[in-house]
């Protein structure tokens, strides 16, 4: 997080999220969580329950931010979902701060455009159950539990179009963070933000989510010998 004498002073900063800027600001906690920190996003409502990529300074460059359910700003420490954060709360992998270009706005223009509603998918969702399908000549579809899948997802909803799934700390977890863009009723792989060897298993372990009330559905696509590709589907729950 970039603490400018404008922060502290309470000045207004934007949040940019994939290209899209609007207003926001950083807000100190009152005793006895003076030391705390928590981003209004400037319609009334506070960041919480996930990452959200915030530009402090408007530099066309943004930083990845936890936030819990209360809505403070985790730092120093591992997130919910396996990831860790400096003492400044930015995403760091291998002590190297993660960013994301993005579309700056002018200060003003900034201070009047509001954040979008959103629809509400942002979130910390926890594994449910996985169905797997029917492939080819040979049935193996049926529910049950699966515990070498990601114990949990967060989601962040980017734009109307875009989202970003990080997956919790499980064998072979892609340790960045999944791209997907709206297709018809689901979200399909775009790409991803993180060490490249993460790219070959985030294509493999998300390349598709579906939204269904409070919870999500995402595929996997696993191999078999003689079988071939075997598509599961994995519960989370909120």
């Amino acid at each position: 997080m970039k603490l400018t004498k404008a922060m502290l002073a309470g000045a207004i900063l934007s949040a940019l999220s994939a290209g899209t800027a609007f207003a926001g600001t950083w807000e100190k906690g009152q005793a006895p969580n003076q030391d705390r920190w928590q981003y209004s996003n400037g319609d009334g409502t506070y960041a919480r329950d996930g990452w959200q990529w915030i530009d402090g300074d408007n530099d066309g460059t943004a930083e990845y931010y936890y936030f819990d359910s209360e809505g403070w700003m985790l730092s120093d420490t591992i997130t919910p979902d396996g990831n860790r954060v400096n003492a400044d709360g930015a995403w760091v992998i291998d002590g190297a701060v993660q960013t994301q270009q993005v579309n700056a706005l002018p200060a003003a223009a900034a201070e009047d455009t509001a954040a979008p509603a959103g629809m509400g998918i942002s979130g910390t969702y926890s594994y449910y159950s996985t169905w797997y399908a029917k492939t080819g000549n040979i049935d193996t579809s049926g529910a049950g539990k699966d515990l070498s899948f990601a114990g949990s997802v967060t989601i962040t909803e980017v734009d109307s179009s875009t989202i970003h799934v990080v997956l919790g700390k499980f064998t072979y977890s892609p340790e960045g963070v999944v791209v997907l863009k709206k297709q018809g009723d689901t979200y399909v792989f775009d790409s991803y933000l993180g060490q490249d060897w993460g790219e070959l298993y985030a294509k493999n372990y998300v390349p598709e989510v579906r939204f269904n009330g409070n919870s999500v559905e995402i595929a996997q696509k696993d191999f078999m010998y003689n079988i071939g590709d075997i598509i599961s589907w994995r519960t989370y729950n909120r």
